[in-house]
């Protein structure tokens, strides 16, 4: 090992198995044990003790683009997410509809915060790059054919993820054997929707499946724009109402079904409530001191 120092060494990919931080694939944690500071391992090395390691780590993870490195403690890195949500014990969070206004609003934030003496480790956690796919499945349609739900998701996932058809044993180790479609077949939603799902008589395509979803009646709901529904760290939803001039407060509502780009709210709103929608941005300052 070329850090005499380390014990062992373990990794977590994406979310933790009880779901309490809701980060994706591109989240990768790494739990590095290290001995004691009276372990001749520190002195014998040209390493002495923590803040070098870590600065000589990251020089060596200088050489990876784009990617975005923290050095933090198990127990400090679980208050800082439960108190901002994120991996920092400051942070100032952004509201907004439109993702690539909010992406660009938090790179210019972070500019001005970069010439504020005595910050350092500025970052920026982006939610763009990743698109996802919602296929909607239609159980009226699919019925008349005599196929069930599972048999759709079973071919959405086999095309794009890929499905375990058998397992292979090498020794002792025992390893699945995934099928998945060629490329063309799924490097759209067109291509999707093409896609032929087994049938007790014959073949049909998976465009037959796309359902327009109905219009809802909800007695006594108040329609507002999708966009004007933001959620907060319990994914809770909630909107902006105005409260004045430039003024505006935040309101917890419940909701119901979406349509047509509205959104029914249910609950938590009264006639004569503005509602900010679309083209408004909000700014909320999370730290450790708040609680």
């Amino acid at each position: 090992m070329q850090y005499p120092m380390v014990t062992d060494v373990g990794s977590e990919l994406g979310r933790p198995d009880d779901g309490t931080d809701s980060t994706g694939f591109f989240n990768d944690e790494f739990y590095v044990g290290l001995k004691p500071y009276g372990d001749a391992s520190w002195t014998t090395s040209s390493i002495h003790n923590k803040a070098e390691l870590t600065a000589d780590l990251q020089k060596k993870f200088d050489a990876f683009p784009g990617v975005i490195f923290n050095f933090t403690q198990p127990a400090e890195d679980a208050v800082d997410e439960a108190l901002t949500g994120l991996k920092s014990a400051l942070a100032v969070k952004v509201y907004g509809p439109d993702l690539n206004v909010l992406q660009q609003t938090a790179l210019e934030i972070k500019d001005r915060l970069a010439n504020v003496p005595g910050f350092t480790e500025l970052t920026v956690v982006r939610e763009l790059g990743q698109p996802s796919l919602l296929v909607d499945i239609d159980r009226d349609k699919i019925a008349r054919y005599g196929i069930n739900v599972a048999d759709v998701e079973t071919v959405v996932q086999t095309a794009v993820g890929g499905q375990a058809a058998t397992q292979v044993v090498q020794g002792e180790k025992l390893f699945d054997l995934v099928v998945r479609m060629k490329e063309q077949f799924r490097e759209g939603p067109q291509a999707i929707g093409d896609l032929l799902v087994g049938t007790p008589v014959s073949y049909t395509h998976l465009d037959v499946y796309k359902r327009q979803v109905a219009a809802g009646s909800i007695e006594k709901a108040i329609a507002v724009p999708d966009a004007a529904i933001l959620r907060d760290d319990e994914n809770q939803p909630f909107v902006y109402v105005e409260r004045g001039t430039n003024q505006f407060g935040r309101r917890p509502v419940e909701i119901g079904q979406s349509q047509n780009g509205e959104t029914q709210v249910t609950s938590g709103l009264a006639a004569g409530d503005r509602v900010v929608g679309d083209g408004s941005l909000f700014l909320e300052f999370a730290n450790s001191f708040q609680h």
